[in-house]
C-alpha cells in the first residue's frame, strides 16, 4: 500500500516536468515565428522603399506587415525604422517576446534588411 502513494508522487513530478518542457518548446516556436515575421516585414519594407528611395514607403510597408503578422503583447513591443545609407535603404526592427518559463529571460529579436535604391529616371 505504501508504494502506491510513492508512484503517484513520481507521476505528478514527471507530469510537471513534461508540462514545463512542452511550454518551453512552444515558447521557442513563438520566438521563431516572431523572428520570421520581423524578417519578412523588414525585407518587404526595404524592397518597397528601394523602388522610389522613400523612407516613408519603407516604414509604411514594415508597419503594415508587422500589424498583420504580430498582434497582442508581442506586437506592442515592436520598434522599427528605415533610413537611407548611400545607395541603400536600410530597415531595422526589433521585438521582445516574453519568456513563458522562469528559467529564461525575455527574448529580444533585433534584425535588419537592406536593398539597393533603384530610382528610374
Amino acid at each position: 500500500m505504501k508504494d502506491r502513494g510513492f508512484a503517484s508522487m513520481q507521476f505528478v513530478i514527471a507530469s510537471a516536468l513534461a508540462l514545463l518542457f512542452f511550454t518551453a518548446l512552444i515558447n521557442v516556436m513563438v520566438v521563431q515565428y516572431a523572428r520570421g515575421a520581423v524578417r519578412s516585414a523588414l525585407d518587404q519594407g526595404a524592397r518597397a522603399g528601394s523602388l522610389n528611395g522613400s523612407v516613408e514607403t519603407c516604414e509604411e510597408r514594415v508597419d503594415e506587415v508587422l500589424s498583420d503578422l504580430l498582434g497582442g503583447e508581442i506586437g506592442e513591443t515592436r520598434t522599427f525604422r528605415c533610413e537611407l545609407a548611400g545607395p541603400l535603404i536600410r530597415a531595422e526592427g526589433s521585438v521582445i517576446v516574453d519568456s513563458w518559463t522562469i528559467f529564461t529571460s525575455e527574448f529580444t529579436i533585433d534584425l535588419a534588411a537592406e536593398a539597393t535604391v533603384e530610382i528610374n529616371g
